[in-house]
């Protein structure tokens, strides 16, 4: 091991892995590299060593030497990024920082009480309730949610009032945070969020519903039941997404009569919530709901079919995590987890084979999280099948696998009978990300259906506006074009340059963001 010195060198060094390694050196000194990461924290404050300051603090939270709570709370000041290290770290001494925190921002005035706040929830100390609850009526919006969070963090009955109220704060992170601290604090919250769902506030009762989700008990299914009436469509969502974990077969009528309800997102929360119960009772209104006008609903319906009726297939989807609301914001399982996944292959391939229709959509769901040359070939055929569900499924899969393989079967789909199927192909083969997909997409611009020209040409506008390569065969490819079709092919050009745009203002607020540590 270096000797401390050089370590403490280290912490400014511009390269993270070293800076990261010679703070875990000198946390494994422990005590005997106190005073130096104390004098490091004390480093001037307008100099550019603030990644140094950043790692002292930090390493002199995981040592828990006692002698660092006075200097680190002097760091709070820091204008820097270092701040927040030195909060953090104060969480880790528990009440002994408890003490000198609150003493600090009962001063009031203090210019540094968001990271004081931030810190006091990290360090589990009761007294600091109190204190903090005032902080919800702060001006401030910053200080109010770190005030929830940190409460949030202390997990103390004596919050859950004070932060009921503010589900009607005015600023929507502040009720977003509020759900999060009283969902941490748990069973003590969950009666004042059940009498909630009454409350004449639609906001409020939206907010409450959407914490209940997910820390919900029995207790909750009755109200929750009665919820999936209300006036207000994301309410009745909600309950029905809270009742499907909560898994309480009393649930399940009132679920079957909330897949005829007129909103599609209620309709498809009840279906995956039927799913989850796994009650036969509901097999025979999922067939009917099968032919809801609404794909996603449908979709929903096969998943919730195969859970229920397929004993072999249905611990895979779970282990897949093959549900209607997640699958479409998940990528392919990495090449090297595939191998957990070796034994799900046989039975997905013969439920392909010998299931019904919503087998069939649940299995294509089911290979675009495994990905691999096995599910492409699969897929493919899928997109001939003669059902269009099996088919918009497939083609939705294949672009999220992100292979070359599935161009050529999707260059075919772009001349489906079907127009969503035709919409997906065309969006999938965006998706794809590679250059392989810039041809057929240009083929797509010169179709006779406008439509398909249309999706075409958006699907080249976002293709080209993150593949350096594709952009340039696009770009070159839409010059040339002239005729009927130079509209959609100077669509595709604004909508590069419009995402090109997106991209590059995103990348600046990262750059201007402080890179900590």
């Amino acid at each position: 091991m270096a000797d401390i010195k050089t370590l403490i060198e280290k912490l400014g060094d511009p390269r993270r892995s070293v800076r990261r390694q010679a703070e875990r050196e000198l946390v494994k000194s422990g005590r005997t590299a106190v005073p130096s990461l104390i004098r490091t924290l004390k480093k001037p404050r307008d100099s550019e060593l603030w990644r140094m300051r950043w790692r002292a603090a930090d390493a002199l939270g995981k040592i828990g030497d006692e002698r660092a709570i006075i200097p680190l709370i002097d760091a709070l000041s820091d204008n820097s990024p270092a701040r927040f290290s030195a909060a953090s770290a104060l969480g880790k001494f528990g009440k002994a920082a408890a003490t000198p925190l609150l003493a600090l921002l009962l001063e009031g005035g203090s210019s540094s009480r968001d990271v004081v706040i931030s810190a006091l929830g990290e360090t589990g100390a009761k007294e600091a309730v109190e204190p903090l609850i005032k902080y919800l009526q702060d001006d401030s919006t910053d200080i109010r949610m770190r005030a929830v969070t940190a409460l949030g963090e202390l997990g103390d009955g004596r919050a859950i009032k004070p932060l009921m109220r503010a589900f009607e704060d005015e600023d929507l992170l502040v009720r977003m945070s509020a759900s999060s601290a009283l969902r941490k604090i748990g069973q003590p919250a969950e009666d004042y969020l059940i009498r909630a769902l009454n409350n004449g506030d639609a906001e409020i009762r939206y907010r409450s519903a959407i914490t209940l989700n997910g820390m919900a008990s029995t207790d909750s299914v009755s109200p929750l039941i009665r919820a999936l009436s209300d006036e207000t469509e994301s309410v009745r969502t909600l309950a029905a997404d809270a009742l499907g974990v909560i898994g309480s077969t009393r649930a399940v009528q009132p679920l079957i009569k909330a897949l005829r309800d007129d909103s599609a997102s209620v309709c498809l929360a009840a279906a995956e919530a039927l799913g989850k119960i796994g009650d036969k009772r509901a097999v025979k209104p999922l067939m009917a709901a099968m032919k809801d006008d609404s794909y996603e609903v449908r979709e929903a319906v096969a998943i919730a079919l195969t859970m229920i009726r397929e004993p072999l297939i249905s611990p895979i989807l779970r282990r897949l995590k093959v549900d209607s609301q997640s699958i479409h914001h998940d990528v392919s399982i990495r090449r090297r987890e595939r191998k957990q996944f070796s034994d799900a292959i046989a039975p997905l391939s013969q439920a392909f084979q010998d299931g019904d229709v919503p087998t069939r959509i649940a299995v294509c769901l089911a290979m675009r999280r495994i990905g691999g040359p096995w599910t492409v070939a699969t897929l493919s055929r899928a997109l001939k099948d003669k059902n269009t569900d099996i088919r918009i499924a497939a083609a939705q899969s294949l672009g999220k696998i992100g292979t070359s393989e599935a161009v050529e079967s999707l260059k075919h789909a772009i001349d489906d009978a079907s127009e969503e199927v035709r919409w997906k192909a065309i969006h999938a083969l965006a998706f794809l990300g590679n250059t392989s997909a810039v041809e057929p997409l240009l083929e797509a611009l010169r179709n006779k259906d406008p439509e398909v020209r249309r999706g075409a040409a958006e699907s080249l506008g976002y293709l080209g506006s993150y593949n350096k390569t594709a952009e340039r065969m696009i770009r070159k490819a839409l010059s040339k074009i002239e005729g009927k079709i130079r509209e959609d092919a100077d669509h595709a050009v604004k909508i590069m340059d419009e995402e090109k745009d997106h991209h590059r203002l995103y990348t600046e607020l990262i750059e201007e963001a402080p890179r900590y540590g």
